[in-house]
């Protein structure tokens, strides 16, 4: 990451995976407070894991609500079987 110009955060669209996108937030940003990283994060490219699921549906809108504002959320949406 130090090495990166840009980040794109992939995210199932799974209650554990979004709570490890929020990790993973903080982790870069430690990377920005303790060693200077200078990177852009792209934005989250969403992966339902199943078409028409609630839980993905509910998941991909928490997330939305979450990060769109200051991340972006890529309009593409990944399937896990097109993965």
């Amino acid at each position: 990451m130090l090495a990166s110009d840009y980040t794109i955060i992939v995210l199932q669209t799974q209650e554990r995976s979004l709570v490890g996108a929020e990790a993973y937030i903080g982790y870069l940003q430690e990377l920005i407070d303790n060693y200077g990283a200078n990177f852009d994060i792209l934005g989250f490219l969403p992966v339902l894991l199943k078409n028409n699921s609630k839980v993905d549906e509910a998941t991909l809108n928490t997330a939305k609500e979450k990060f769109s504002e200051k991340y972006g959320t890529f309009e593409t949406i990944r399937y896990y079987r097109d993965c």
